[in-house]
């Protein structure tokens, strides 16, 4: 099969050889290749990442076991946290039956310091600072989820 590049939309899936890489396509989904079609993706320029527990075998499948969300590119967090001194409350309420998420503050570096896990149904309750970014990842498979912005006052987010 000859590597093509997939239009704007179109899903890209190929079930050549082993199944062992996902590539976000145009439309931000996800869908399976093989080692022979990421080499020749990657050579066109779009977006790899090696799969992870819970990715389903067809194009615009799950990202997680829950089929609750969907995966956000990986990579270092754009913003930092900086010194906050206006107090800044946090409320995350998963609703996704099935998919536990890990919390993290993203520090002062741009790591990431975890907060602890939400299971299915659960709420997250936490004191923050304005400037303070955080993020949700898949407890499970640590796929990042969410990207939360510096808090610029209470902030209250319902997943997905």
């Amino acid at each position: 099969m000859a590597a093509r590049e997939p239009a704007a939309g179109e899903c890209t899936s190929f079930r050549t050889g082993t199944l062992e890489a996902v590539a976000l396509t145009a439309t931000g989904e996800p869908s399976l290749l093989s080692r022979t079609m990421r080499h020749h993706l990657t050579r066109l320029g779009l977006v790899v990442i090696l799969a992870g527990v819970g990715f389903s075998s067809a194009c615009g499948g799950s990202t997680s076991s829950g089929a609750c969300g969907k995966a956000i590119p990986d990579a270092k967090p754009a913003t930092c946290s900086t010194q906050g001194t206006t107090a800044a409350s946090l409320t995350i309420q998963n609703n996704c039956s099935g998919l536990t998420l890990e919390v993290f503050w993203v520090n002062y570096q741009c790591g990431e310091i975890s907060y602890g896990t939400i299971a299915p149904g659960q709420k997250f309750q936490s004191n923050s600072y304005v400037t303070h970014p955080w993020r949700l990842r898949d407890a499970s498979t640590h796929i990042l989820l969410r990207e939360i912005a510096p808090l610029t006052g209470p902030t209250d987010i319902m997943y997905p």
